[in-house]
């Protein structure tokens, strides 16, 4: 699976947050059932989200992240969002500032 290396640290548990990259988000969305139905939600609406699913892709990552206690600082959860909108371009990158 996506897990290949598990690192131990003290603020971020034993996931490196800035190991995060495309093809993390791309193995954990393919492989959960709400995973395939964000990305069959997308492919309906031409790469567009709907709300229940951009709901449900913020739970998806959250609970991944905190399943192995990690933290994130807001240098991590900006490379998060920036990654989404790399999967999902028709999305708008607001609220960051």
């Amino acid at each position: 699976m996506f897990f290949h290396k598990l690192l131990s640290h003290v603020k971020f548990g034993t996931y490196n947050p800035m190991d995060w990259t495309f093809q993390t988000i791309m193995d954990l969305l393919q492989s959960p059932n709400d995973g395939r139905f964000i990305l069959a939600d997308a492919k309906l609406n031409n790469g567009s989200l709907s709300d229940e699913r951009q709901n449900t892709l913020t739970k998806l990552l959250m609970n991944f992240m905190f399943q192995d206690k990690s933290k994130g600082t807001d240098l991590f959860f900006r490379k998060i969002y920036s990654l989404i909108a790399e999967i999902f371009p028709n999305e708008e990158q607001v609220g960051i500032g």
